[in-house]
């Protein structure tokens, strides 16, 4: 399984299990938070995001965990 991002691990190239930090909207509720019923369900993270592996344990930037494209440098 891949994930539509294109996103690996460097380390062990593991795709099914990578966590990324994203900032999210979410509803203020009386027992806590609810990202699912916030009215609005974006969620945003860039390059510079921190990224782990669940595979291995690998940290590091979203940039760090992007393949580098054919003829491009990263």
């Amino acid at each position: 399984m891949t994930n539509c991002f294109e996103m690996r691990c460097p380390k062990c190239g593991g795709c099914d299990e990578i966590d990324v930090l994203a900032q999210v909207w979410i509803r203020l509720c009386e027992d806590g938070t609810d990202a699912d019923t916030s009215e609005n369900g974006d969620h945003e993270f860039g390059e510079d995001s921190p990224v782990s592996c669940g595979g291995c344990g690998h940290a590091g930037t979203v940039k760090q965990f992007t393949p580098v494209e054919a003829g491009g440098a990263q």
